[in-house]
């Protein structure tokens, strides 16, 4: 970590943002720097002390390691800047290609579910399986379902880093089905804190060799269940909470071809966690 002292005067007006909370020690702390990853016209992606956070503008996806800014954030901007490129994070902000952000709001990523019979789920989930394509989880849901550590890394190792983009289809089979297991299981009182840190101990050094810093840093969100708005309000309908169809095609919507995989995986947690197994 490198702790940067602040400036005399700041004479940029400040864009105000949202963020999610598992950044607040990051934002609120001391300033320190950074680096940008990579950028597209819609996000910039951003590394600090070995944590990836994402900036966009309002219309970009709410990720739970999401800092989201008004209409003035200009994302573009960072796609001619080269990578790695110095920026400042804390004391409540971001400095970032010339811009300054000033987190105003917050929101929690991980969703409150209420108590649920397991049958509510397994009934919600197979209603969900019509809607979403069947992809190959590599044994995720098995190993889910049996508590199994050595079967879950395997279906890790086929799974991590499958596919194209930043977050691989295969990630997001995994954020789908660990999320799931964890929110759902704890709806249902399934006590799996013990196995859970287990996996998280053993996945994440996994996943941060195997695939994108931006995927390995989901996945690590996923096992304590901070999870994407829009996985979040699946996880909801699985409960009753939410209307399942219009969850199913706004998660659809997430990206190229994340939110489907998601949704895969959030079927294959459910059943694991209602007993179905395949």
């Amino acid at each position: 970590m490198t702790v940067v002292s602040a400036p005399a005067t700041v004479s940029i007006q400040p864009i105000a943002a949202v963020a999610a909370t598992p950044l607040a020690d990051l934002l609120l702390g001391s300033r320190r720097s950074g680096s940008i990853l990579g950028a597209s016209a819609g996000a910039t992606w951003l590394e600090v002390d070995d944590r990836v956070l994402v900036l966009s503008g309002q219309r970009g996806a709410r990720l739970p390691n999401s800092v989201i800014t008004a209409t003035r954030f200009r994302p573009e901007a960072s796609t001619a800047v080269p990578t790695p490129a110095a920026v400042i994070i804390g004391e409540g902000g971001i400095e970032c290609t010339g811009q300054h952000i000033r987190v105003s709001r917050w929101w929690h990523p991980c969703p409150e579910l209420p108590p649920t019979r397991p049958s509510q789920i397994r009934d919600l989930a197979q209603a969900c399986a019509q809607l979403v394509p069947v992809l190959d989880d590599a044994g995720i849901g098995e190993a889910l379902a049996r508590r199994s550590l050595s079967e879950l890394l395997r279906a890790g190792e086929g799974l991590l880093g499958k596919g194209p983009g930043l977050t691989p289809e295969g990630d997001d089979i995994i954020v789908g089905a660990l999320a799931s297991y964890r929110l759902l299981g704890r709806a249902t009182g399934l006590a799996a804190n013990g196995f859970l840190a287990r996996v998280e101990r053993s996945l994440v050094p996994t996943a941060c060799r195997r695939t994108t810093r931006l995927s390995a840093s989901l996945i690590g969100h996923a096992l304590h269940g901070e999870v994407a708005d829009a996985l979040g309000r699946l996880l909801r309908a699985f409960t009753g909470r939410a209307e399942l169809i219009p969850a199913v095609r706004a998660l659809s919507a997430l990206g190229h071809s994340s939110g489907p995989a998601m949704a895969f995986g959030a079927v294959r947690g459910a059943w694991a966690v209602s007993g179905r197994g395949t």
